[in-house]
Parts: structure tokens; C-alpha cells; sequence
């Protein structure tokens, strides 16, 4: 596309391209500069709407609302709450009654929709969303929602919020996205539930949270599945039981009655079932929050309907199931799998690592582990099976890493680009110098590194007679053992200086577990020797290696040890590398160089005036 000072824009043109970067204040001032403004960015302005449990001003506000009535088919996106819904919906029935007057055509309305209420907020005649693509209603049963005169206190909250939530839906052909929770209660919700999602034929995403009783609780989940819209790309399910807190939200038994008498007059409702396989579905995630009651065969039946499945979140299975039996099934049927997510459940680590060794070799692009006892065989064997297609590596918790595996998992997976081993503060065995250096790495593709660094300490000890190599004046004369470490150190900052991709560089240096300063607890060192440093030139000059991360333009975060305030760096870091820095690496955001509690040298100082926005803070 061509420079803007090529060529004037038409003003809808410049609104549609600059539209999605304002600030909404800023919309609303140029809506108000006259009509044309008006009509060009309001779209912009009513794109995505948030009514969630703390915004009440639009429903107090009759303006604002005969506003959003006359620029409805504006909206793309709506969050909201059981507030807001509960109000929206009273809104659309006046609408259609308002309607059916004009039109003088009777009111049809179906049986099972609640009756409106009375509320002592003033209401909107509203229309429906035509052009509504995504839908989020989350309820959060905030005291203010039951407070809020908004809300209809007689409502039932399982079977009215269903009912109404149809009925909106309904009206929105264009659909693609819906994330909701409710709660079912009784039996004769689910048909309702199943007409509503098979009736969404456009829908490409579906979050659906359940909530219901133990008597329901075997039969919902497989409903509910095999009524989801061929069309779906991505579904998640979450299941658990109604608790004790919820009981405010349960049917009381007058409400039951009511509700009994309206499905008796209609007679036995079916489900509505699927008839076609979910040949789009690319993502799959059943939750439970209770231990399921499903058979082996039913997840088989389950996961057959889904074969181009491509990111699976295992799930929870319980006792009737048998996870290697499944988990060969699933590595076999689901043959575009590529992304397997491990149950959090410790009983269920069998089945993750039965799918991932049925997958075909060299197929699976994201590895994720907890510390469940899978041993470091297991794993290494997985990492092997698939080191030619692994793109993402996280093996935080896990307490049987060692520093061979890491160097596996560098030296022989080729697509690498995350790699994530440690939470923050680590409990697992390093990555030695040594490990970290000999071989070549295989990926040039890094973009998250996350690396714990052991590190013999000849640096940082202070001899009797011997000062660190950077207090000694030059020519500076090393010894063998300092000459063979930094070599070392050398390949090191050679194998992360060939990573042109990197983002994020997450290092701490340790020392190694025989040191004197290995026994205080959390030590780390402050810098990595010469990392950051041009050196100085000569062969007997100061060591120096920064010139070597020349090509990590895209870096954004160096996190780790990085200090700027050390015994070392103050002496080897200065204005030349800053320079350096803000030359080459022009998209940095944050750096660990300082703590508050330290002032910055001048060299700094200086930075942080070139770059106002960038962080010289480390945080932690």
C-alpha cells in the first residue's frame, strides 16, 4: 500500500481504516463534530458492546439506549451478563409488540418463553442484532445484579435464562461466536438446549459452561455434544454439579409446576440430534468438574464424530474408562491431531502420553507436561518421536528434568520456538555450561527461550592474589581455566545470537551445586560474564560478546541476569553498548538492568530518554 501523503482519503475511507485504532472517547467526539461524522464512525462506536455486571449506564440512560436502537445493526459483538440479557430481552418484547400493533398481526409467541414482567426501570423498544457475530454471557450472580431494578426477581434463573437466551439467538442468523453458562435442572430443558444449538447453523465457535444435578449428570454431556451445529470449528464444554452456594438460582416448586403444566400441554419434546459427523471442528475441549460417568465406548463414539481435530484438551475420564484402550483410539482416529493439552488430572497422564506415542512421528507441534510421575524415559522417548515437528516445549513443575534432556530437546528439535522449562522460582536441575555449548542447536526459529544457566564460578570468586578478569588492568592476561570457560561461554552466546526470531530471552546464571554460594538459598548471579558487553579490542583486550546478537532485531525482553548495577558490568557495559543496544535492538520493551531501589548511571539515564517507553525495571 502506498504512503498516505501519496494520496488524499475520502472521509469513510479514512474512517474505516483509522476507525478500529481510536479510543472511544475519541469516536464520540468526532461523532459529535456534525452528521457526517456521525453516520461514518458510528459504526466504529457501537462495533463491540460491553453490558457486563458493572456497566448499569446504559440501561439508565433512555438516550443512550433510543441511540443504540437506531444504530443496532452496527453491532458485531456483545458482552454481557443475566442483567443486561434479562433487560434486552423485555426490550425485544416491546419491540415485537410495538410491531405486531403496527402491522395488526397477531402475537406469536412461543410457549415455553417466560412471560414479560413489569420492570420499575423504563424501557426501549429494541430491535434485533441482524449482523451480531458474537455473543458472551457470562453470569457472575454479582449482589448487584440481584439488587438492580433492571433485574425481574420472580425469574427463574435456569429455565428463563435458557428460554430467553434462544429467543435471542434466534435472531441472529449471522452468529459465529457464543460463550454462555446456565444452569439445567430438569430433564425438560434439554430438548430446549439442543433445539437451540442445532438450530445455529452459521456458528463457528462455542463456549458452553453447564451447570446441573447429579441426577442429569450422566446423560447431559452426550446431549448436549451431539446437538453442537456441524459448523463448529472450535468447541468447549464445561460440566459440573450445582452446588450448595447456587441455591438462591434453584426452581422453587411452584415454578416446577408451572413448567410441568406447559410441556405436559406439548407433549414429549425429542432431542434435536446431529446427523453429520464435525468434519470442521479444529478444537476440542470437555471439561468436568465432577468425575464423568462415560464409558470407554462413549468417548470412542465421542471422538469419532470428530476426526480433523487439531488441538485436543484431554480430558477427565474416572473409573469406567479405559485410558489405553482410548488413547489408542483417539491417536488413530484423529489423525490431523497436533496439539495435545495434558489432563490436569493425575490419574489421567497414562492417556495423554497413550495418544501422544500412537500420533504418527513427527506430528505433534505443542508438548506440555506436569509433574504426574511420568518418568524421564517416557518423556525423552516422546520428545524423539516427534523432535522434527515440536514448535512448543513446557515442561514448568516438572521435577525429573535433567540437563540432558534440555540439551535433547535444543540439539534435535529443528522447528523449535518456544522452549519454557521453569516456573519462577526453579526446583529442577539446571542446564550445564557445558550441555548448553556442545552441541549446535537445531532450530533457528526461537522465540521464547527460557534457559537456567549453571555456571563454574572464576568470575566472582576474589582470590588472594588473583582480581576478576574485569578489574584487571590491560593487556589482560586470562587463565587456561578462564580461557576454556570462556569459549564455552563463547558458543553459548553464538548459539542465542543465531536466534533472528527471538522475542523473549529468559536466562538466569547459577552457580554450579558444589559452589560455596550454590548453598545460599535463591542466589543467582547478577550477569552472565561478557554477555553484554563490545569488549575491548586485541588479543589480550577485555572479553566481549554482544556484537554476536546483532541479529535479534525482534528482541522485546531480556528477563533474567541482566544486571546493570554488578561489580562487572558497571565496569564493562557503558555508553558504547548502550548505543549498541538502541541501535540494534529497536524493539525492546522491558530489560532486567535495574531494581527501583538503584539509580541509574548515566549511560542509562540516556536510554531511557532515547526510549521513554521502554522498562529498565526488573519487577520481580
Amino acid at each position: 500500500m502506498r504512503l498516505a501523503s501519496y494520496r488524499f482519503f475520502t472521509i469513510p475511507e479514512l474512517a474505516s481504516r483509522l476507525g478500529p485504532y481510536l479510543w472511544r472517547g475519541d469516536i464520540v467526539k468526532l461523532i459529535r463534530t456534525n452528521r457526517l461524522m456521525n453516520e461514518v464512525f458510528s459504526a466504529h462506536l457501537y462495533k463491540t458492546i460491553n453490558c457486563d455486571s458493572s456497566r448499569f449506564p446504559l440501561m439508565e440512560s433512555e438516550n443512550g439506549l433510543r441511540t443504540m436502537a437506531r444504530n443496532i445493526r452496527h453491532v458485531r459483538k456483545l458482552n454481557t451478563g443475566l442483567l443486561f440479557l434479562n433487560f434486552y430481552f423485555h426490550c425485544r418484547l416491546a419491540h415485537q409488540k410495538g410491531r405486531a400493533c403496527i402491522d395488526c398481526i397477531p402475537l406469536d409467541r412461543p410457549a415455553w418463553l417466560p412471560q414479560p414482567q413489569a420492570l420499575r426501570h423504563s424501557m426501549v423498544p429494541l430491535p434485533a442484532m441482524p449482523n451480531l457475530e458474537s455473543l458472551s454471557c457470562r453470569s457472575t450472580h454479582l449482589r448487584e445484579d440481584l439488587s438492580h431494578p433492571s433485574l425481574d426477581k420472580s425469574t427463574n434463573y435456569g429455565r428463563d435464562y435458557l428460554s430467553m437466551m434462544f429467543w435471542i439467538t434466534r435472531d441472529s442468523p449471522n452468529l459465529k461466536k457464543l460463550n454462555f453458562q446456565l444452569y439445567i435442572e430438569s430433564e425438560q430443558q434439554i430438548p430446549l438446549l439442543t433445539q437451540m444449538l442445532s438450530g445455529m447453523r452459521n456458528l463457528k465457535s462455542l463456549n458452553l459452561s453447564i451447570y446441573t444435578t447429579e441426577a442429569l449428570w450422566a446423560k447431559l454431556p452426550m446431549a448436549v455434544f451431539y446437538s453442537c451445529p456441524s459448523s463448529l470449528e472450535s468447541l468447549i464444554l464445561e460440566f459440573g454439579i450445582i452446588g450448595q452456594l447456587d441455591i438462591r438460582f434453584k426452581m422453587n416448586p411452584e415454578d416446577d409446576a408451572k413448567w410441568d403444566a406447559i410441556w405436559d400441554l406439548q407433549g414429549p419434546q425429542p432431542l434435536s440430534r446431529r446427523q453429520e459427523p464435525l468434519t470442521r471442528l479444529q478444537s476440542l475441549r470437555l471439561a468436568f468438574r465432577m468425575m464423568p460417568r462415560l464409558t470407554t465406548g462413549d468417548f470412542m463414539m465421542l471422538f469419532s464424530d470428530c476426526p480433523a481435530i487439531e488441538k485436543l484438551y484431554v480430558p477427565w475420564i474416572g473409573p469406567l474408562t479405559d485410558p489405553v484402550a482410548l488413547g489408542l483410539f483417539i491417536g488413530k482416529m484423529c489423525s490431523q491431531l497436533r496439539d495435545v493439552h495434558p489432563s490436569l488430572n493425575q490419574d489421567d497422564h497414562l492417556l495423554s502420553v497413550t495418544i501422544i506415542n500412537t500420533m504418527a512421528p513427527n506430528t505433534l507441534r505443542r508438548l506440555a507436561t506436569y509433574d504426574y510421575g511420568l518418568d524421564i524415559a517416557t518423556l525423552s522417548a516422546m520428545i524423539q518421536r516427534h523432535s522434527s515437528s515440536l514448535r512448543t516445549v513446557l515442561l514448568e513443575g516438572y521435577k525429573h528434568l535433567t540437563s540432558g534432556l534440555i540439551r535433547q530437546i535444543l540439539a534435535h528439535c529443528s522447528e523449535l520456538e518456544e522452549l519454557r522449562l521453569y516456573r519462577y522460582k526453579p526446583t529442577t536441575p539446571p542446564l550445564t555450561l557445558a550441555d548448553a555449548a556442545v552441541e549446535r542447536w537445531a532450530s533457528s526459529k526461537i522465540k521464547y527461550l527460557q534457559l537456567r544457566v549453571t555456571i563454574p564460578d572464576l568470575f566472582y570468586i576474589k582470590q588472594r592474589k588473583e582480581r576478576p578478569y574485569f578489574s584487571r588492568p590491560e593487556p589482560i592476561t586470562l587463565t587456561e581455566a578462564e580461557r576454556g570457560q570462556f569459549a564455552l561461554l563463547e558458543k553459548l552466546y553464538s548459539q542465542i545470537g543465531r536466534q533472528r526470531r527471538m522475542e523473549i530471552l529468559d536466562m538466569v546464571a547459577l552457580p554450579e551445586p558444589t559452589s560455596v554460594k550454590a548453598k545460599a538459598p535463591d542466589f543467582i548471579f547478577p550477569a552472565f560474564p561478557a554477555m553484554l558487553s563490545l569488549g575491548t579490542w586485541g588479543p589480550n583486550g577485555r572479553p566481549g560478546y554482544l556484537q554476536l546478537m546483532r541479529g535479534m532485531t525482534r528482541l522485546r525482553k531480556l528477563i533474567g541476569s541482566f544486571e546493570m548495577f554488578s561489580d562487572e558490568t558497571v565496569i564493562t557495559v557503558g555508553q558504547a553498548e548502550v548505543e549498541w543496544m538502541l541501535q540494534h535492538w529497536e524493539r525492546l520493551e522491558n530489560v532486567h538492568f535495574y531494581s527501583r531501589r538503584v539509580a541509574f548511571r548515566p549511560c542509562f539515564q540516556y536510554m531511557q530518554e532515547q526510549r521513554p517507553t521502554l522498562s529498565l525495571y526488573n519487577y520481580n
